[in-house]
């Protein structure tokens, strides 16, 4: 008997807990549709990620889900939530509160909910999730964490062996292995590394919203650059991290992983990103940043316009560019990047 599927669209779902359910995790990734049924429930000026979710669930797309995890990080994710919960046929639809401040009383808000979805999971999966079941995942997924971030510190050099389309595609995979069976992928990806040719040209710091598929990465590296760090809660903060698998409370453990990793826009306290973001231009040696946010987004817009003000003043070429995920925008995008890796 296959196991459920639970999916997930944001980095601060613990995927530990979908995995001690005896759950598959898999993070809702959508294909570029044109926008017909989701129209009549979703708002045109509503994130485009979320319209491309939900109608690629009314199409069928998103059958093989048993569960769906969202959380309340914006307004959009919460009006996806509501109409996957009226509308579609996925049974078990939750929403899990993430607290927006990364310190002692958020983390114990943030592990008083996690006990919650687990109380919901036992319930609507009749399974049970204890601690060893829960330590055992926090095993593997970090494991995995450890790979990816010594396959992304390759990329450090100056002949860097993997392009931002490559890695893309490594991260995306895992949405189809099991932890077990991606760690071993994962491990000959890595010894595979030293026999590739390193690639050379400008090197770009590519954030902001989250990346499904590797158009923007392969647009960007087509134009003489290459893409050496992925600040997106789709790459890096996904893996950001370790879960302290000593700590005697496993739970208290992984709230912690996830709560106090590299901050999303959403956070209110970002001192520690831009700290870090001043650090990865320096050890990645970065020529320029691209800030790629979708339509709509204010979190991302806001916090783009802080980045841009603070590169401005170090000297760091920036680029803001939005898409709506769609192929209309393509030629548009690839001009204004192709004009902005001319100046650097």
């Amino acid at each position: 008997m296959n196991a459920p599927v639970i999916g997930w669209g944001c980095s601060y779902v613990p995927e530990e807990i979908i995995l001690a359910a005896e759950c598959h995790s898999s993070r809702l990734i959508s294909d570029y549709n044109n926008i017909e049924l989701a129209e009549a429930f979703i708002p045109s000026n509503v994130c485009p990620y979320t319209r491309n979710v939900f109608e690629s669930t009314l199409n069928g797309d998103h059958d093989f889900l048993s569960g769906v995890i969202f959380t309340n990080s914006c307004q959009a994710c919460e009006f996806l939530y509501d109409n996957m919960k009226a509308c579609s046929t996925i049974k078990f639809c939750y929403m899990l509160d993430v607290p927006r401040r990364a310190d002692e009383h958020g983390l114990a808000f943030f592990r008083d909910r996690l006990d919650h979805l687990i109380r919901a999971i036992e319930t609507h999966f009749r399974v049970n999730i204890g601690e060893e079941e829960l330590k055992q995942a926090a095993i593997e997924l970090n494991d995995n964490r450890r790979r990816l971030l010594h396959i992304n510190e390759t990329r450090k050099t100056l002949n860097s062996p993997l392009t931002g389309t490559e890695f893309t595609a490594l991260v995306n995979i895992a949405n189809d292995m099991p932890p077990m069976e991606y760690s071993r992928y994962l491990a000959q990806y890595e010894q595979s590394l030293g026999e590739k040719l390193g690639k050379d040209g400008k090197r770009i710091l590519l954030m902001g919203s989250k990346l499904s598929h590797a158009y923007l990465p392969d647009l960007i590296e087509s134009e003489n650059a290459l893409i050496v760090y992925e600040d997106m809660c789709s790459h890096h903060r996904s893996f950001d991290g370790l879960v302290d698998t000593g700590e005697e409370d496993i739970l208290n453990a992984i709230a912690r992983r996830y709560l106090m990793k590299m901050p999303c826009p959403r956070m209110v306290d970002t001192s520690r990103h831009m700290l870090h973001l001043v650090r990865i231009i320096e050890e990645y040696n970065i020529d320029g940043i691209i800030y790629h946010s979708l339509k709509f987004c204010a979190s991302h817009t806001i916090k783009a316009t802080e980045i841009r003000d603070r590169m401005k003043a170090q000297g760091v070429p920036f680029l803001f560019i939005e898409g709506d995920y769609s192929f209309t925008s393509f030629e548009q995008i690839r001009n204004r990047i192709g004009t902005f890796l001319e100046i650097i």
